[in-house]
């Protein structure tokens, strides 16, 4: 309580804080459906509703679930989640690494995309003009990748 003192925090509130017990969260027992977000589902609570009767019907189900399961979405990735990483990488896992950086096609005998990609081992910005090092090693395969189109 004294760091909270020292911050400023009326003595009053701090005891008050400190002496009330902490929330129980209700028991959720019930069984969930788990799911990444689509605008299409928004339907699909009522059709678990509809169709757990199914369920209760035969004698193989009817012991599964006590109640219909409850649908929860989980947020898909977005661009920043695919492009960036929540923490840095430690620098020996990225020089070990055998392969040299930059970008070069795959030489796959089938590959499509090999006589697009134009070997490089720097960029330059057709908005700043400023050249950028290529710190990894990119091929036709390389997930997550922007491509620059010249």
């Amino acid at each position: 309580s004294y760091a909270f003192i020292r911050r400023g925090c009326p003595k009053k509130n701090i005891k008050n804080l400190m002496c009330k017990p902490k929330p129980i969260k209700p028991n959720t027992d019930d069984p969930k459906f788990l799911t990444q977000f689509y605008p299409g589902l928004h339907k699909i609570n009522n059709i678990m509703k509809t169709a757990f009767p199914i369920l209760l019907s035969s004698s193989d189900t009817q012991n599964l679930f006590s109640k219909s399961p409850r649908v929860t979405f989980k947020r898909p990735k977005n661009l920043k989640n695919i492009l960036s990483k929540p923490k840095l990488p430690s620098n020996n896992l990225i020089k070990n690494t055998t392969e040299t950086a930059g970008c070069e096609p795959c030489k796959k005998p089938r590959c499509g995309t090999c006589k697009f990609i134009k070997e490089a081992k720097t960029f330059k910005s057709s908005v700043t003009n400023q050249n950028f090092k290529i710190k990894n090693h990119i091929d036709c395969n390389s997930k997550n990748v922007i491509y620059q189109l010249n």
